[in-house]
């Protein structure tokens, strides 16, 4: 059967922990003890709000956990503790049941399932013999394309970036603010129904452990404002039952409602695309009892890019490109889409892309025949030292991301 049957949902791999009964500190640890023994396990991720002293609240991984007690590794002593608050726990890898569905383009999900082969010589064989190889599972990795809606997507930039808050109600809507932050223990469960031909019955693929490792975020003319996720993934079953899928009322981002500011002036562009790389460690296997990958962390620098294309309409952006000072090449970024119909008396769905600051990289443009001079413009965004590189602001009915 075609795809026309396919689903595509999510839910993030979170589990909240029972109540917290204390928590006690020494100068390299400290351990939180709960009212029954929490949902969590060695290597997964701490979250704690809500503390005092707020010494405590943050992301941390868990070294241990015996019984209803949980063990951090932190090299901080805060002391007593005055005020309990809530431990939320990210359970990397466990999964959970897809309850957010998305209308999707594409996909190419694939779990790696490679063959470890024997070098080994014995007399008189000439072909790799049966017994001489073994399974290795790797993980999986690959894209989803999807357009983006005005509701749903607040938990995309939530893992795209790393951090988000959310303010309001504010004229029945509410805005939720993705920053850059720590990707540590954000990662979601999966699951693609994939239709078999000809008994159009659905089959699940579930995936757990998923992280997005990079993203891109493009608009042009004509068209709509699609997001194309690269995911890795620790693994993938086929007997997870298939969640029923259920989906808000949405709109779509189209280029009629785009507007794209360099340095806060507006500029015509025939198409924007905006990329992130968050540089994780993607193959964290180990000698170990479990073959299968541990949380990828980030190993390095990350990357975000911004790349115009536009008419070669006058020389200010070979000017900045070829400025002889860091001041004179650089400029503020923004990106924006408003749907077109009413969430409240004044407020309609958005989503706003901002960079404070980002460097202009580029060439000088060029004759290639009789049709009109284009040019395509690219941004690296840098780190002015105070606000958040990149962000995205999303202005929708959905009181959570």
């Amino acid at each position: 059967m075609s795809g026309i049957l396919s689903q595509f949902g999510l839910a993030e791999e979170l589990v909240t922990a029972p109540a917290v009964t204390g928590i006690a500190s020494t100068a390299t640890s400290f351990t939180v003890t709960f009212a029954s023994a929490p949902p969590a396990k060695a290597g997964d991720t701490l979250i704690l709000t809500g503390f005092t002293p707020a010494a405590y609240n943050g992301t941390w991984s868990i070294a241990s956990v015996s019984g209803s007690t949980v063990t951090v590794l932190s090299g901080i002593n805060p002391g007593a503790s005055t005020v309990q608050g809530t431990y939320t726990s990210s359970v990397f890898g466990q999964p959970q049941t897809v309850s957010r569905f998305y209308d999707f383009n594409s996909e190419s999900l694939k779990l790696a399932v490679k063959r470890i082969e024997s070098a080994g010589l014995r007399a008189a064989t000439r072909v790799q013999r049966s017994d001489r190889w073994a399974v290795n599972l790797e993980g999986g990795a690959g894209d989803t394309t999807a357009e983006v809606q005005s509701r749903g997507f607040g938990i995309f930039l939530k893992h795209m970036l790393g951090a988000i808050s959310t303010a309001g109600p504010t004229d029945s809507s509410f805005t939720h603010t993705a920053t850059v932050g720590p990707l540590t223990g954000l990662s979601f469960t999966t699951q693609v129904g994939k239709p078999f031909t000809p008994s159009q019955v659905v089959q699940p693929f579930t995936q757990q452990g998923m992280k997005i490792g990079k993203w891109e975020l493009s608009s042009s003319v004509d068209g709509l404002c699609d997001l194309k996720i690269t995911w890795v993934y620790q693994n993938e079953s086929v007997t997870v039952p298939l969640a029923v899928a259920s989906y808000p009322a949405a709109e779509l981002f189209s280029f009629a409602g785009a507007m794209i500011q360099i340095g806060g002036l507006e500029v015509d562009v025939t198409k924007v695309t905006i990329t992130g790389d968050n540089k994780l460690a993607e193959k964290r296997r180990y000698l170990r009892s479990s073959t299968l990958m541990k949380e990828p962390i980030e190993d390095g620098l990350r990357d975000y890019a911004f790349t115009v294309d536009l008419d070669f309409t006058d020389l200010s952006m070979y000017q900045r490109y070829t400025s002889l000072t860091a001041a004179g090449a650089m400029a503020s970024l923004s990106a924006s889409w408003t749907a077109p119909t009413l969430i409240g008396v004044t407020t309609y769905p958005s989503l706003t892309y901002s960079a404070p600051i980002a460097r202009q990289d580029g060439e000088t443009p060029t004759v290639t025949g009789p049709k009109l001079l284009t040019q395509a413009v690219p941004f690296k965004v840098l780190n002015n030292g105070s606000a958040s590189p990149v962000s995205f602001a999303y202005v929708t009915l959905d009181s959570t991301p």
